[in-house]
């Protein structure tokens, strides 16, 4: 007995330290780089840097909206550490090591209680590790990124019968990402039903319906407050009809959800698809390898370890239960529940994960079995060391896949190329806004520390009080920039409080902007007028101040200087 914890002990020990330095090794460029932060963090995590100097982003829109829809226990750890006097932007980038191997610890727990396997922990907590960095919900430190810690936590303790464990991380789910809240209280209230002989009852363990009890009564007061209850200043949320005739809604839109294909919008889409992505969904491949569980389960005498698995592993076929009734109600009260991809996404891709773990555990047992019981002296030599084998083919695996794609692992970092405008920007005062058109303008809060008046990243439309006034804003700049009239230039600046410009040098050639913008199609409406006077952008107020009011000329960048714009427009001739 003492060996055999030794043994877990050891491998415990191997998959926790595995996905710490896999982890390590996906942020290991993050202090490369004077100017880098991961994409999602542009949106989330910027902005908390209010927390560490309160002067910054005073009164911007983009910076109150997207703090107003963080859950608050995201947003309550980051004042935490900013208290300790920690950058929100500088700590985003390493927490995602620690949650790597936080995660590691309920996995490996939760796959050695459905089969008591060190082996099976090893490859779950291996593969889920290599799952999460095909994408960028860890990467992010965004709230998405500690859904898969707490909800594993959540199944580790409903699986041991622990009521408050279960009910502490069912808080926390509700405290960081409120959606899987509701996945997780599905998933309890199943575990109500039994099925004996063909026949649906109900359970009448007490303790059972005491933990479903309390799991239905905090969802209805956290996820019922968060989703549904919670009072926003840039409400409300955008309604199905809405949606349907709005641009941005529609391919090319920034928040693209529809789509004329039906398997492109019940099963692949990114945010109405049960499975996103597609086939691209199932990365890595082993992931598919808990497809053939069910063939194992049914040739038990070629398969022994099988019938060691735990009853406990139909939670699993319950999460997926629940995650797909969820996804099916999120459609229904579209978009009240936010995207019906975030309620099957994480949990299937969880499932397959620690399933895969078991999958293979069970599949290298039996091939060890077969190996002894193999006349050839060398067969039964190499047996003993199958599983080890097997062991270190799964750790290296992501040496493989990071020399034959591209996207291994997917860590979503965005490195600024404009260090000059940056650091110039973080010489000005705190309250600094500037205007531009160009994408680079999301770079400017993360790098500078200072606001800017639109960018295309930050067009997000499922809140219209918001929305609305994004798109106001995108329309007065676009007129702006380029009218020929001197005052509509003056009343722009002056109505917005504009700083500065960021201009491409090529914004007011012929059909250049037109062309090459960076703003998605329900844009389009702004942008279709400068095709009628395509080869008279330089005509422009604006492009008329270039030679006398930049201040800064960077990589085919210019900054213009608000304040001189509006002294040269309002001495020159009115147009």
């Amino acid at each position: 007995m003492e060996s055999s914890n030794k043994k877990n002990l050891i491998w415990f020990v191997i998959s926790l330290l595995a996905s710490f330095f896999i982890g390590l090794e996906a942020v290991e460029n993050v202090f490369r780089y004077d100017f880098l932060i991961q994409d999602d963090a542009r949106q989330h995590v910027v902005w908390l840097e209010q927390y560490l100097d309160p002067e910054l982003f005073d009164g911007n829109l983009i910076a109150s909206y997207f703090q107003s829809v963080l859950p608050d226990g995201y947003r309550y750890l980051y004042r935490l550490l900013a208290a300790l006097g920690i950058s929100p932007i500088g700590v985003s980038k390493v927490i995602p090591v620690f949650l790597y191997t936080a995660i590691a610890v309920f996995t490996y727990r939760l796959t050695t209680t459905f089969l008591r396997s060190p082996l099976a922990g090893f490859f779950s907590t291996s593969i889920l590790t290599y799952t999460l960095l095909f994408t960028t919900v860890v990467s992010s430190a965004t709230p998405r990124a500690f859904l898969n810690l707490f909800f594993l936590s959540f199944l580790y303790y409903w699986v041991h019968r622990s009521t408050v464990g279960t009910w502490i991380s069912l808080v926390f789910l509700g405290l960081y990402y409120p959606q899987t809240m509701l996945v997780a209280a599905g998933t309890g209230i199943l575990s109500l039903i039994r099925l004996d002989t063909w026949r649906v009852r109900v359970s009448a363990n007490r303790d059972l319906i005491y933990r479903v009890l309390g799991v239905i009564t905090i969802t209805l007061a956290f996820a019922g407050y968060f989703l549904l209850l919670k009072p926003s200043d840039y409400g409300p949320i955008v309604t199905r009809a809405q949606a349907v005739t709005d641009a941005a809604y529609l391919k090319g839109g920034r928040s693209s959800f529809f789509s004329e294909s039906f398997l492109g919008f019940w099963l692949f889409g990114g945010r109405s698809g049960l499975l996103p992505g597609g086939f691209s969904f199932f990365q890595p491949r082993l992931l598919l390898v808990c497809t053939a569980l069910p063939v194992l389960w049914a040739f038990p005498q070629y398969f022994p370890l099988v019938k060691q698995i735990d009853r406990r592993v139909f939670i699993l076929a319950r999460l997926v239960a629940a995650s797909i009734a969820l996804y099916a109600l999120a459609h229904l009260l579209l978009f009240k529940l936010h995207l019906p991809s975030r309620y099957t996404q994480h949990s299937i891709r969880v499932v397959m994960a620690i399933l895969s773990g078991i999958t293979l555990c069970v599949i290298f047992d039996a091939l060890r079995i077969w190996l002894t019981r193999q006349r050839v002296h060398f067969a039964r030599k190499i047996a003993p060391f199958v599983l080890s084998i097997a062991a270190l083919l799964v750790l290296i695996y992501p040496v493989y896949l990071s020399q034959v794609k591209d996207n291994f692992p997917k860590t979503g970092y965005i490195v600024g190329h404009y260090p000059k405008i940056y650091q110039f920007f973080q010489a000005q005062p705190k309250d600094s806004l500037i205007a531009s058109l160009e994408k680079e303008a999301a770079n400017i809060p993360a790098f500078s520390l200072r606001s800017v008046l639109v960018a295309p990243e930050y067009g997000v439309a499922y809140h219209r009080g918001y929305y609305q006034q994004f798109r106001q804003r995108v329309k007065d700049l676009i007129e702006a920039t380029f009218s020929e009239n001197n005052q509509v230039l003056v009343r722009f600046v002056e109505k917005y409080e504009i700083d500065f410009f960021m201009v491409n040098e090529n914004t007011f050639s012929a059909g250049f902007f037109v062309e090459n913008n960076d703003w998605p199609q329900e844009y389009d409406v702004f942008i279709e007028p400068l095709k009628r006077r395509r080869g008279l952008e330089d005509r422009s107020a604006l492009s008329a101040t270039i030679e006398t009011c930049t201040v800064v000329q960077s990589k085919g960048m210019l900054l213009l200087d608000a304040g001189c714009i509006v002294e040269d427009s309002s001495s020159s001739p009115q147009s």
